[in-house]
C-alpha cells in the first residue's frame, strides 16, 4: 500500500424507512419523525429566533436611545445653574395655618350658597303651589 491510496472497505447495508430522520428537541431528547414534521419543527424554531432577533435589536435601540439622551443629558447639564431657595419652617407651619382657616372659610361659605340656593327652591316651590 502506497500513501496516496486510503484502504477501501465494503459494507453491504440497505436502507429503510426513508422517510424518519431523528430530531433533536433540545437537552439531548431526540424524537423520531417525519420529514414534514421534522421541517415544522425547524420552521417554528426559525421563526421564534427570528421574532428574538426582532426583539432584541428592538431592545438595542431602545439601549441605544436611552445613551444618546444620558450623553445629550450630560452636555447640557454642563451650561445648567442650580436654585437653591432657603426654606423656614417657622414661615411654612405660618402659612399651613394660614391656610387652613382659610380654606374653613371658604368650605363654609360654599355651604351658606348652597343653603340658600336650597331655601330660594324651596320659596319657588312654595310660591308655585299656592
Amino acid at each position: 500500500m502506497t500513501n496516496n491510496q486510503a484502504p477501501i472497505a465494503y459494507c453491504p447495508a440497505t436502507i429503510d424507512h426513508t422517510n424518519q430522520v431523528m430530531v433533536l428537541l433540545g437537552c439531548d431528547y431526540f424524537v423520531e419523525c417525519s420529514v414534514p414534521q421534522a421541517i415544522g419543527i425547524i420552521q417554528r424554531r426559525v421563526s421564534f429566533c427570528e421574532s428574538k432577533k426582532k426583539q432584541f435589536s428592538q431592545e438595542l435601540e431602545n439601549a441605544e436611545n436611552w445613551l444618546k439622551f444620558e450623553q445629550q443629558l450630560a452636555s447640557e447639564q454642563q451650561d445648567l445653574v442650580e436654585i437653591y431657595e432657603e426654606y423656614d419652617e417657622e414661615a411654612e407651619k405660618k402659612w399651613r395655618v394660614e391656610h387652613r382657616t382659610n380654606v374653613k372659610r371658604h368650605k363654609e361659605k360654599e355651604k351658606i350658597e348652597r343653603l340658600n340656593a336650597l331655601t330660594k327652591n324651596i320659596q319657588i316651590e312654595k310660591d308655585v303651589i299656592e
